[in-house]
Formats: C-alpha cells, structure tokens, sequence
C-alpha cells in the first residue's frame, strides 16, 4: 500500500473500514487490492453497469476507464473516462495507456467473453492481471443470460496460469504473462 499516492490510500482504507453491508461485493475489494499492487495503476472496466466495482477499484489507481453499451457515465467515478460503446468498439479505439487491470464483466455470451479476453490480451500491460467476472455458476439456473450466462466455459479453456475464485458468481484471474 505504500505505492499509493496518501489521498487514494485514505479513500480506500476508508472504504474497507466500513461495516460489511457498506463495502462494495467481494470481488471488487479483490480487484481493489490487486490494483494496489501496480504503482499507478492503469484499471480498465467492461461492462460498468451501476457502477458499482469500478467505484470501489478506481481510489486505488491513477487511470481508470469504463466501458459500457449503455449509457453509464453518471456511475463513474469523478476523474474516470466513461467509453458508451460496444466493448469490441473499445478496444478498437482504446488510447489510454496499457492497463494493468482489466475486469470483464460485459456480454455473458461464450462468444463475447472470448472476444473481450482476446482483445484485453492486446492490450494489456507487462505483467498485468485480466480478471473475468462470471465464472462460477452455482447451478444451471445461473447460466441465464442475464447471470453467469457461458462465461464459465472460458475460464476452462484458459491455458495461461489462472485462479478462479470458486463462489458464486466467480472471478478468475489471469496473469497472461506467466
């Protein structure tokens, strides 16, 4: 935690000394100490919806970017940039600087999820972290579309070194690099 600037390690440690009913899901906090491992981190979020993991994420990092087909920009956290376009339009025209973590959590199809993986892939900085949300079905039930939907099926074709944060509705990480 040294690595973050003081006003950004304050917001945060603000945010996990609130009492547990107040703090953002578990996975976000995940994604928020990760980000704290990367000096500056550049965070790259698809999928922002009600805003609610990249407002938790963005205290720890100096770059944030949210992308969503819907119009999220009033969920972003002040100082983010907010992309209101398909994801594949995004990593299209994306010009920001490498990120050091990206959270996909947009499109729930198998075919979107591998499009999003394999874009961030071309992106990502040296030694950073994808992390794909969606990935541990409790149930078939939580296969529906607007759930976990065929992210699952991803994360078992990963090759690279991952862990998968087997509780509903999962999280796996990827470090591409090693």
């Amino acid at each position: 935690m040294d690595r973050l600037h003081p006003s950004s390690r304050r917001r945060w440690m603000a945010k996990i000394r609130r009492a547990p009913d107040r703090r953002g899901p578990w996975w976000a906090e995940i994604l928020a100490g990760i980000a704290q491992s990367y000096p500056a981190c550049c965070y790259v979020e698809i999928g922002v919806e009600h805003g609610t993991s990249v407002s938790v994420v963005a205290p720890c990092c100096g770059e944030v970017h949210g992308c969503d087909v819907a119009d999220r920009a009033e969920a972003m956290p002040r100082g983010s940039r907010f992309w209101h376009m398909a994801s594949d339009d995004f990593f299209a025209r994306y010009d920001g600087s490498p990120p050091d973590l990206v959270f996909i959590d947009g499109g729930h199809s198998y075919a979107q999820a591998r499009r999003d993986y394999e874009n961030a892939l071309r992106i990502i900085a040296p030694g950073g972290t994808l992390a794909l949300h969606d990935t541990w079905p409790e149930s078939e039930d939580a296969t529906a579309a607007d759930l976990c939907g065929e992210v699952w099926r991803l994360r078992k074709e990963i090759a690279a070194h991952k862990v998968t944060f087997e509780t509903f509705p999962g999280l796996t990480l990827v470090r591409p690099d090693e």
